[in-house]
Formats: C-alpha cells, structure tokens, sequence
C-alpha cells in the first residue's frame, strides 16, 4: 500500500512499513508493482526502486530512466515493465529503460496510466494530451473527433469482454467498445465526473475510486 508515509506491505496479518530509511527514493509512494519476474518495483515522486534482498534500491539514470516523479508503473502480458513518468512512457526490458516522448509521437510527456489489452496494443492516459494507442512501435493520438474529449486521463482498465473503461478528470467515464467511445457521468447515474482509478474483479464487477468515494458498477 503506497502512501505519503511510505510503502506497507501486510503478510501474514503483520504490516512492515518501508520508507526513504530502506532505500526508497523518497516516502511518497504513487505506484508499486510486481513484474513477471517477481521483482517489485515503487515509483516515487524522486524516482523508480525495486526491492532487493529486503531493501529498495533506486533505479535510474544508470538503467536509462529520467530521476524524478513516476506516476504509474505496469506489468506488461510479457511481463516487462513499464513507467509512466512526467518524462514519457519508459519500458524496462530487463537491463535497460527505454523512453518515448513527444518526439516520437506521446501527445504529451506526463504519463498517468498505462494499459495492455489482450491483442498487444498499449492505450496511455496522460496529463493534457488525452489518449494514446502505442502498436507496433507508433503512437495515435484520440480526440473530440473520435468522440474521446478529455484532455486528462487518470485511469484505464479493461474487462472481461474486451471492453476498455476510461476514468478521466472532470469528463466522466468513457467505454471503448469496437472503437466506438460512450461517455458516462452524472446524468447517466454516475455519482461523480472524475474518476482516478478503475478495477475489474474478473466478476463482471468494474470497481470506480472517486472524489465522492469507492463504488462499482
């Protein structure tokens, strides 16, 4: 569990309290996950650290990765692991971080969500650029016109149907079903218009975390 204070982990019905004393680069924890090698790794606001033998060791510069805020971290279906960062979307390959920005098509460098569907394609949600779609090494960019009209993307997650929810900041929840975009909020019974993270429990239940509380739907 990630927080201000440091990262808790609970096993066995004990906490253990990690902070900036066990290596993490600093105490305010944005993100924490496992990749498919079983290493976890804690992005902070002063950087990336994966937990070795105990204690977090920070990993940067020497690994290819830009030190400053991670706001989200991911696990690939391959098992890699990716880096939203407010530099670009980094992958980690095993040895070294790979970044793309702006220059190579991000529509903008502050990365707030990351998502694999099952065919391979990434979809990235960023701070003022909307929607991203990263296949085979290109970017695309979703906007008004494609009926997606958010510029801040907090969350995305996908279902058991192939479906791809979208929490964005003050927008609503937007579907992605067969490249055709919904919009939920308010007035479709939704108790709030921002919606910071997004959870499917593989029960045909979608989890929504937001300024008004915690709710499914």
């Amino acid at each position: 569990i990630g927080s201000d204070q440091g990262l808790e982990r609970l096993k066995d019905g004990r906490f253990t309290l990690y902070t900036h004393e066990q290596g993490l680069p600093d105490d305010l924890v944005l993100s924490v996950t496992q990749d498919g090698h079983g290493n976890i790794w804690a992005g902070t606001r002063r950087g990336l650290a994966v937990l070795k033998d105990g204690r977090f060791v920070a990993a940067g510069p020497e690994k290819g990765l830009t030190p400053g805020f991670v706001m989200c971290t991911y696990t690939g279906r391959n098992g890699d692991l990716w880096v939203g960062t407010r530099q670009g979307l980094s992958h980690f390959d095993g040895s070294r971080f790979t970044t793309y920005t702006t220059k190579d098509g991000l529509s903008n460098n502050f990365v707030q969500s990351i998502f694999e569907s099952p065919d391979g394609t990434f979809w990235i949600g960023t701070d003022s650029g909307g929607l991203n779609r990263f296949k085979d090494g290109h970017f695309r960019t979703y906007s008004e016109h494609d009926g997606f009209s958010s510029h801040v993307l907090w969350s995305i997650a996908g279902d058991v149907t192939g479906t791809i929810w979208l929490g964005t900041d003050g927008g609503g929840l937007y579907r992605l079903r067969k490249g055709k975009f919904t919009n939920y909020g308010p007035r479709q019974g939704l108790p709030d218009d921002t919606f910071v993270r997004i959870l499917d429990d593989q029960r045909g239940n979608l989890w929504l975390s937001s300024n008004k509380g915690i709710f499914s739907v």
